[in-house]
């Protein structure tokens, strides 16, 4: 949970944590490894990964993002950007629901 680790509503913004959190295990560990980043809020996440997942394992976040909004509709998911790098906004009450599904898929990434 991203908001328990920084101010809210100043600088850096949660997209910008989540960058620094990754880039700093990408130095640690390597581009060519397959890091997923996922910082969350009460009504959001923001996604950033290596290449190698959207390249060997095909990740694209905005189909994700169409999945989350099909299963579960009511969650009123908007977002996307990038195919490994992006946000996901939802209604704070389904927040469980809309993080398990998002971690159910990328559970069955196959390369």
């Amino acid at each position: 949970d991203v908001e328990k680790y920084a101010h809210k509503f100043t600088y850096p913004a949660p997209g910008k944590t989540t960058g620094y959190v990754h880039d700093k295990l990408v130095q640690e560990r390597s581009e060519e490894e397959p890091i997923m980043t996922l910082a969350n809020g009460p009504d959001f996440a923001v996604l950033r990964a290596t290449e190698v997942i959207k390249n060997d394992y095909e990740f694209n976040l905005n189909n994700v993002i169409t999945k989350i909004q099909e299963e579960i509709p009511q969650a009123g998911a908007d977002g996307g950007g990038h195919e490994v790098a992006g946000s996901l906004k939802f209604v704070e009450g389904l927040q469980e629901e809309v993080l398990e599904l998002f971690i159910e898929e990328v559970k069955n990434l196959k390369r």
